[in-house]
Formats: structure tokens, C-alpha cells, sequence
């Protein structure tokens, strides 16, 4: 199972969800905003905190812009870990790809959180850099790929497909499905 980003930030259990996605054989993360967002922020905290240092004018606005847009039950859950836990946690984070590239059935599929901003055919998927996997007009429409994405809720609350891609947020974060997609056969299922 893929799990296409924002996992964290989204509601009270986020840290406990990737802890037992973490200990999952059979789970795959693939990198949110909001994981991204989280491990820069988690990792440089930790620092801070270990070195004794003041944090900089820039780090202590972003800290409270991220607390303020979802990241507080994070971060609060981060702090009550043990140090072993924090480290293995941000490691964690780390190791989240931005995207998976795969062929099942003789398909390509590309899963992504969002898309990427600004793609070019010419370029390969991990030319991009972090941030343009969650800009602006993301293209979710590549050659010789299906793209998977969450990201934005779908406007029915059903699975969208459409001509190269599949969207499967179906609005879980504020009241809607969960919903998965198995690229085997394209069956659809919903919680």
C-alpha cells in the first residue's frame, strides 16, 4: 500500500499513523507538504535544542506558521518522544520519497502527492526539486504514465479519472471517504 503524503497535520494522531506505518512491511509513504514541511522544521528544532542555540527570526516565523496551519498536534507529539524516538522519527521523514515510479500489469504509474510544477518530458522525475512537486499548477497529465495524486479533494467524493491520472483524495481530511485505488485492476474502495 502507497500512501500519498499529509499524513501528519492533518488531525491529533499523525506521529502515531507514520510509527505504525514505520513498522508496516507492506506500507510505502510517499512525501506530503506537510511531511516535508515537518521534517525541516522537526530536524532543525532538534538542533536548536541540542546546541542551545537562539532560532533566527526566519526559523521562529515559519515554526509558528506551520503550528498555526496543522502542525501543533505534530509538534506537540514530536516533544513527548524519547530521544531515540525523535531520531528515528526524522529518519523516517527522511527516507520519504517525493515520488514512486512504477510498472505493474505493463503499466507505468507515477505516484505523487500533488504533481509536479513545471514538468518537461526531457527531464527525469528526480531532476525536480522538492518544491516543485508542490507548487502551483501541478501537471498531473505525463506521457506513457498514469499519475496517482491526493493532494485536493475530489468534487463528487468518488475517485477522479481522467486522461492519464487518478485522484484519490476523497476528502477524508474534513469530513469526507478515505478512499484507495489498487493499480492491479483500477477497483476502487472507500471507508
Amino acid at each position: 500500500m502507497f500512501v500519498l503524503g499529509d499524513i501528519i497535520d492533518i488531525g491529533p494522531d499523525g506521529l502515531e499513523i507514520l510509527e505504525e506505518m514505520s513498522y508496516a512491511q507492506n506500507i510505502w509513504p510517499v512525501a506530503g507538504e506537510h511531511e516535508v514541511t515537518a521534517r525541516r522544521l522537526l530536524r532543525k528544532f532538534s538542533e536548536l535544542l541540542a546546541s542551545g542555540e537562539t532560532p533566527d527570526a526566519g526559523f521562529a516565523l515559519e515554526m509558528r506558521e506551520w503550528l498555526a496551519s496543522g502542525g501543533a498536534p505534530t509538534f506537540e507529539a514530536f516533544r513527548k518522544l524519547d530521544p531515540d524516538m525523535k531520531e528515528g522519527l526524522l529518519e523516517y521523514l527522511d527516507e520519504m520519497p517525493l515520488f514512486e515510479n512504477l510498472k505493474i500489469g505493463g503499466k507505468k504509474y507515477l505516484l505523487v502527492h500533488s504533481g509536479i510544477t513545471g514538468y518537461d518530458p526531457a527531464d527525469e522525475f528526480d531532476a525536480y526539486e522538492e518544491h516543485e512537486f508542490f507548487g502551483p499548477s501541478p501537471v498531473r497529465n505525463i506521457p506513457d504514465f498514469t499519475v496517482i495524486y491526493g493532494h485536493e479533494p475530489t468534487p463528487d467524493g468518488k475517485i477522479a479519472k481522467s486522461d492519464g491520472s487518478v485522484g484519490i483524495d476523497c476528502g477524508a481530511a474534513r469530513g469526507g471517504r478515505l478512499a484507495a485505488y489498487r493499480l492491479e485492476d483500477g477497483a476502487e474502495f472507500y471507508v
